[in-house]
């Protein structure tokens, strides 16, 4: 063979290469499906895990059989003592109650309170007539501007008025004059309109720090309200606690006689928790129990090792070598369908 077509046969085995090469991506990945469905029936769980699930239905149905209606029973008897221990219970706290620390505490709370509320109220009249006066001297500010504006304007309609209309028609006016118009009077008038202007800033600059002010005063107001209203409302319901409790005594009842029978019925309570806890966990065991005897461990080891088999058997088709040998194979297919076309 020639060096030539030495040449050509290396070029023609290289693009071969890159071909085989670009192809392998799609055939391993139906490799790797192909080996995915061969695990899911090679270490298929589903039936063990339906006869599990199943050994614990009948387990579950075994402990309710034997220990349901105790329990229930049991829960019955706690709740119908409820009632009771809650009824003794707000008896209690209304007989133990220290109403007298409580309204005192109440009665100081509202004394500081109207205290601060007359405080701002002070404050809110304060507050009115400073806004009153400097909205005031705001007024007076912008009447001086008005007439200072005013005289700007007569000086400048006068300087185009004719002699007859004692004007100046028109002519050319002095800087300074004793007894007639000049551009001193112009400038002495807007100089006076400029202090005007900076005199209304800060007028109103003065304004609305005030409404500042009494925004704040109006925002403590009303926190001051609503606190008041709370305390109220405490002392009220402190008070209707106080009569409730002149109202049990007067029907008998003391503290030491509700405070014995509570003890009495929380006893029962919980002895009947006790019960209750004991019945749940022999329910618990036997159905343990009865999940064992049906053979609920095998099927679970039986079910790990086929879920251990299956993590391994997928983790193979990673290994080097099986990689090589679909390498090879997927070659000899391709080689072998481009001899066929």
């Amino acid at each position: 063979m020639t060096l030539f077509g030495k040449a050509w046969r290396g070029a023609q085995r290289f693009v071969q290469d890159v071909r085989i090469d670009a192809d392998f991506p799609r055939y391993e990945f139906e490799q790797h499906g192909a080996h995915e469905l061969v695990a899911s029936r090679r270490f298929d769980t589903s039936q063990l895990e339906r006869e599990i699930d199943a050994i614990r239905l009948a387990a579950e149905a075994e402990g309710r059989a034997a220990y349901a209606a105790r329990i229930c029973q049991s829960e019955s008897s706690i709740d119908a003592l409820r009632p009771a221990i809650t009824r003794l219970r707000t008896q209690l706290e209304v007989l133990t109650r220290n109403y007298r620390q409580e309204l005192d505490l109440l009665y100081e709370e509202k004394m500081n309170l109207l205290k601060a509320k007359q405080a701002l109220f002070e404050q809110m009249k304060a507050l009115q007539k400073e806004r009153s006066e400097a909205q005031e001297e705001l007024s007076a500010v912008y009447d001086d501007l008005k007439t200072v504006k005013s005289l700007i304007d007569s000086w400048y309609a006068k300087s185009e008025r004719t002699p007859w209309l004692f004007g100046n028609g028109g002519e050319r006016l002095p800087n300074r004059s004793l007894f007639g118009q000049s551009f001193g009077d112009l400038d002495g008038y807007k100089a006076d309109r400029m202090r005007a202007c900076e005199e209304v800033g800060t007028c109103k600059a003065a304004v609305a720090e005030v409404a500042g002010r009494q925004k704040t005063n109006k925002s403590l107001l009303d926190g001051n309200k609503a606190d008041l209203n709370r305390v109220f409302e405490s002392i009220k319901t402190v008070k209707e606690a106080r009569q409730r409790m002149f109202d049990i005594k007067d029907q008998g009842v003391r503290h030491h006689r509700v405070e014995a029978e509570l003890s009495t019925w929380l006893q029962q309570e919980a002895d009947l928790q006790n019960d209750l806890i004991r019945l749940t966990s022999a329910k618990v065991e036997l159905v343990e129990q009865q999940a064992f005897r049906l053979g609920i461990e095998e099927r679970k080891q039986t079910m790990a090792e086929l879920r251990k088999k299956r993590t391994d058997f997928l983790a193979a088709f990673d290994d080097p070598g099986n990689r090589t040998e679909r390498q090879r194979t997927h070659r000899d297919a391709w080689l072998k369908g481009r001899e066929a076309a």
